[in-house]
C-alpha cells in the first residue's frame, strides 16, 4: 500500500494564507469602461461612499455625495448587454458585481471599488445630441410614418392634449407627463427626454421653461434614475441609439425602438415632437 507524504503544518498554514492573498488580488481586479467626460470627474476627488439605489444583473447605479462644489449624482455600471445611459459606465462584463441595494461603495480618485473590480473610466465617449444636417424638416418628413407604431403606443399611455403642448413648447405639458407611464424610467419621462435633448441643439421655441419646469418638479414627481436622465437631457446628452437616429436618419429608427419596454418609443416621439413644426401632428 502507497504511503501518503502529509505537508507540515506550517507549510499548509502558508498555503492556506497564499491562497487567500490571492483571493483578496481577484476581488481587486481593476477593470476600465467607456463612459462621459462629466461621469469621469464625477469619481474624481477624495474618497467618499456611495450608496447603491439600484442593483441587477445588468446595472447597478450608485448616489454620490455632493464635493468640490458640484452636487450629488448618480452614476451607473453597466454590463456589456445593457443600454448605455449618459449617467453610465459600459463596461464588457456580462454581469456586474452582485452588491446588496442600500450598501456603501467606496470612490476615491477616479475609481469606484465593487466588490470584486477597481472600476474605473478607461474610454471616453460622446454622449451628446450632434450638430448634423439630418436634424431638420427633412428627418421628420421621413420619420412621420415610420413612428405610427411608437405613436400609437405612446398614445395609449399618455395624454394626447399634452403630447400637444409639449410639441409647441407649453410647459404646462410637463405635470401631465412627468412620471406618468410604464417602464423603468415612465414612458412619459422618456418622452420629455427626447424633445428636451434634441430641443436644446435645434432652439426650439419654449424649451428654457419646459427645462425649468422639469427641473422644479422632477425629484418629487419621478423616480432618482428617470430625474437624472432628465437632466442628462437638458444637457444635450442621449443615448446612443437615439444619437445615432439624429446622425444617420430612419435607417437608424428600428435600433431605438427596441431599447427597453417602451424607453426607445419614447424618446423618438419626443425628438419628433421638438423637430416638428408647431402645425405638425403625430396623428
Amino acid at each position: 500500500m502507497d504511503s501518503v507524504m502529509l505537508a507540515p503544518a506550517a507549510d499548509r498554514v502558508a498555503v492556506q494564507v497564499a491562497d487567500q492573498v490571492a483571493d483578496q488580488v481577484a476581488v481587486q481586479e481593476r477593470l476600465g469602461g467607456a463612459a462621459t467626460v462629466r461621469v469621469r470627474d464625477a469619481l474624481a476627488g477624495p474618497r467618499r461612499s456611495a450608496r447603491v439605489v439600484h442593483s441587477g444583473r445588468d446595472a447597478l447605479y450608485v448616489e454620490l455625495p455632493a464635493v468640490a462644489g458640484r452636487g450629488p449624482g448618480l452614476v451607473g455600471v453597466l454590463s456589456r448587454h445593457a443600454t448605455h445611459v449618459p449617467c453610465g459606465i459600459r463596461t464588457l462584463l456580462d454581469r456586474v458585481d452582485e452588491v446588496d441595494q442600500g450598501a456603501l461603495l467606496s470612490i476615491s480618485d477616479g475609481v469606484l471599488r465593487l466588490p470584486r473590480h477597481d472600476l474605473a473610466v478607461a474610454r471616453i465617449v460622446d454622449a451628446s445630441v450632434p450638430r448634423s444636417s439630418a436634424i431638420g424638416a427633412a428627418l421628420v418628413e421621413q420619420l412621420r410614418d415610420r413612428l405610427e407604431g411608437a405613436r400609437r403606443l405612446v398614445g395609449a399611455e399618455l395624454p394626447d392634449r399634452a403630447l400637444d403642448a409639449l410639441r409647441t413648447g407649453d410647459p404646462s405639458a410637463v405635470r401631465s407627463l412627468l412620471g406618468r407611464g410604464s417602464g423603468l424610467t415612465p414612458l412619459g419621462d422618456d418622452v420629455l427626454a427626447g424633445w428636451l435633448a434634441v430641443g436644446r441643439t435645434a432652439r426650439v421655441a419654449g424649451w428654457t421653461a419646459v427645462a425649468e419646469q422639469v427641473r422644479r418638479l422632477a425629484q418629487r414627481r419621478t423616480t432618482l434614475l428617470s430625474g437624472t436622465l432628465l437632466a442628462d437631457a437638458t444637457r444635450g446628452e442621449v443615448i446612443p441609439e437615439l444619437r445615432r437616429l439624429l446622425l444617420d436618419g430612419p435607417p437608424a429608427l428600428e435600433p431605438l425602438l427596441r431599447v427597453g419596454h417602451t424607453s426607445g418609443c419614447g424618446l423618438a416621439v419626443g425628438a419628433f415632437l421638438a423637430l416638428a413644426e408647431p402645425e405638425g401632428s403625430l396623428r
